[in-house]
């Protein structure tokens, strides 16, 4: 027998909201409302404000006249859908197979899977714990195809379920359910009301035919699928590939004991499953699951794709510390939430700069995982031949690797100055820089680099500069540069002013 949970959750936007806020939530009545037909229409409602006789489909006016004090919301379709996602996300734990329905419903098929959590009722039970655990109100329901689980979700009263594993029982309670519980129009459900027809087995011995003349082929393809005469397609959510390795344990155990062994247990799982993928990790996740079904996240982030269990265990060790469970755990998951292609390379033949690049990489890691990788700056080579934009600055460095640079025929110097020296009583023999005589023994260029006419830079509005590279007696390198001609600001003329040479870095 198949086996299908439905899961409605008839006040996600509210149930968000009163954890966002949390105090005063309960105190004060809060709608969700929807603009319909020039009218505010209130479509949910908080505790509060039912108490207090506001309801759905209730103008927002009409409740405004009877009580001011009432806190509204506009609907937010994006902000559900993602929401709904995310408790899908979440309901991977008990099956693989989940289907979105409608916008406040989930369809679970658990065929084969209740035995792992001791049967249909304790999974059922898991479930509703587990939703209440996380603040959403639920209704669920348990039945041997998805529109009769539906159809009975409809009847279940929020923070309970209702369980169907025996098909006669089943189908003794189902044709006694109201047809708009199998979603029909409501068009049509007041035509069939009309004609005193209410409950499911009002249409029984009513002939096909004649059904669907009347009210369409919808009624006649709900009911009997419903009933069990007719398939009905799942269509699963496809989730990005979650790469995911966990531990349960039977009873609750003390987290210091167990965490340091399960951890390099899951790494080394986790590592081989992403390995076989031709896949390395840059961000995992680790949980823990608390017996009061709350849960604790620690995350860690690699600078590149890793597959080293001794390397990831060393920067978890930085932040285990942060997690609190003083009575307990019951289960420990580890999650890669970035994942990156990966190329194995032998020893033979792997780039002599990725070797001597390891240990900075690994160091780059520690300091991103221990104070942030949005205080590491990284610097990546940017297509400008103007000296000072000729790269650009990141946080969070991506790949520290000098692989993304590239050899160029032109020689550069390995310090630059962000605002160039000028040098008075300069001559290509000698100079005074830093109270110091350089003298020089060598000479080459000049190298003409002109500025884009169109970027405004103070420090290159004298226009084109000529470069050398001097050698100085001492062994130092210094890059110089005379500015080719000097424009009068005032008139954009070019004046034959005499040049003036400036210190713009050295190697």
């Amino acid at each position: 027998m198949k086996n299908f949970i439905s899961i409605s959750l008839p006040h996600l936007q509210l149930n968000k909201l009163a954890h966002d806020q949390r105090n005063g939530w309960d105190d004060k009545a809060h709608v969700v409302i929807e603009r319909i037909a020039n009218k505010d229409i209130i479509i949910d409602a908080n505790a509060k404000a039912k108490s207090l006789g506001i309801d759905k489909q209730q103008s927002l006016t009409k409740a405004l006249a009877c009580f001011d004090e009432i806190i509204t919301c506009p609907n937010n379709p994006n902000l559900q859908a993602k929401i709904i996602k995310k408790i899908a996300q979440f309901c991977l734990k008990y099956t693989p197979k989940i289907m979105l329905y409608g916008h406040s419903k989930l369809l679970l098929d658990t065929t084969g899977c209740a035995h792992l959590f001791g049967g249909n009722e304790a999974l059922l039970q898991h479930i509703q714990y587990d939703l209440y655990g996380l603040g959403y109100d639920s209704q669920i329901a348990m039945a041997s195809n998805m529109r009769s689980a539906n159809a009975f979700v409809n009847q279940a009263v929020i923070g309970t379920y209702i369980l169907h594993d025996d098909k006669p029982k089943e189908h003794a309670a189902l044709i006694k359910l109201p047809i708009e519980y199998l979603d029909i129009d409501d068009e049509i459900i007041g035509q069939l009301q009309r004609l005193g027809l209410r409950q499911i087995k009002d249409l029984l011995p009513l002939k096909s035919a004649s059904l669907v003349k009347r009210f369409g082929q919808t009624l006649l393809t709900h009911m009997n699928q419903a009933l069990g005469h007719e398939s009905q397609a799942f269509k699963a959510i496809k989730f990005n590939s979650i790469y995911q390795t966990s531990q349960a344990f039977e009873h609750t155990v003390i987290l210091s004991n167990y965490l340091q062994t399960t951890l390099k247990i899951l790494l080394e799982n986790l590592l081989i499953m992403l390995k076989v993928k031709g896949k390395a990790s840059r961000q995992l996740n680790l949980t823990i699951f608390r017996p009061d079904h709350t849960t604790q996240q620690i995350q860690i982030n690699t600078s590149q794709a890793h597959l080293s269990a001794q390397n990831l265990s060393k920067l978890f060790a930085l932040k285990l510390d942060k997690l609190n469970a003083p009575d307990g755990i019951d289960k420990i998951m580890l999650t890669a939430n970035l994942v990156e292609n990966y190329i194995s390379k032998s020893d033979n033949y792997l780039d002599k700069n990725e070797t001597e690049n390891i240990p900075l990489t690994d160091l780059f890691d520690h300091i991103g995982n221990k104070i942030g990788f949005d205080k590491i700056m990284s610097y990546v080579p940017a297509n400008n031949h103007i000296p000072e934009r000729a790269f650009s600055e990141l946080k969070q460095s991506i790949n520290i690797g000098p692989s993304s640079w590239h050899k160029t025929p032109l020689k550069r110097p390995t310090r630059m100055l962000k605002q160039p020296y000028i040098l008075f009583d300069f001559s290509f023999a000698n100079f005074e820089y830093q109270g110091q005589r350089q003298t020089i023994i060598r000479k080459s260029g000049p190298e003409r680099i002109l500025p884009e006419w169109w970027w405004n830079d103070p420090l290159w509005q004298d226009g084109a500069r000529d470069y050398w590279w001097l050698i100085a007696q001492s062994g130092r390198q210094f890059w110089v540069y005379a500015t080719a001609h000097i424009i009068r600001a005032e008139t954009g003329e070019i004046s034959a002013t005499k040049k003036r040479y400036f210190l713009h870095g050295w190697s």
